[in-house]
């Protein structure tokens, strides 16, 4: 079971992309309990760094550090 507060930070930052969006919480809520449930289901090496795109598989680009 996923953390309610994990799934609250994840439903912010949905509907902060979303353009804050009134009435559209449960929405958000549902949609991002399912993306953290997804993401806890796949494998660790599914989150690696890809050597030639600079990303993660999961399409995220990596940011450089300085």
């Amino acid at each position: 079971m996923i953390d309610d507060a994990k799934i609250r930070e994840r439903a912010y930052e949905l509907w902060e992309l979303d353009g804050r969006p009134e009435g559209a919480e449960y929405s958000h809520w549902l949609q991002a309990r399912e993306q953290l449930e997804s993401e806890a289901r796949q494998p660790a090496a599914a989150n690696t760094l890809d050597s030639v795109g600079g990303s993660t598989e999961s399409g995220i680009p990596e940011l450089p550090v300085d």
